[in-house]
């Protein structure tokens, strides 16, 4: 199933809500490998809360970031994405404004 691309086609809208498109310029075995990567560290994240370890969570955490990164997702800067347009901005009506 397609779904609808923003303008500039960072995002994609699935059920009003804006996701990150991964970056075009990455080819498909990468892609496939960071993806695995992402999903791995976002089990061990998971583990780690159910655990309680917190240098586990920090660490995993740290895997995310660095996966979400090599696909395409902006750094986070002080908890908030950098660059990171509204879809008002973006000319959407996705049915909720911020």
């Amino acid at each position: 199933m397609r779904y609808p691309v923003t303008p500039d086609g960072r995002y994609f809208v699935v059920r009003g809500r804006l996701w990150r498109c991964t970056d075009p310029t990455i080819d498909v075995s990468r892609r496939d490998a960071l993806t695995r990567e992402l999903m791995s560290a976002r089990r061990a994240k998971q583990d780690a809360i159910r655990h309680n370890d917190a240098a586990a969570r920090d660490a995993a955490r740290e895997r995310v970031d660095v996966a979400k990164r090599a696909l395409g997702e902006p750094a986070i800067l002080n908890g908030c994405l950098a660059a990171l347009a509204s879809p008002c901005e973006l000319g959407l009506d996705v049915g909720w404004r911020s």
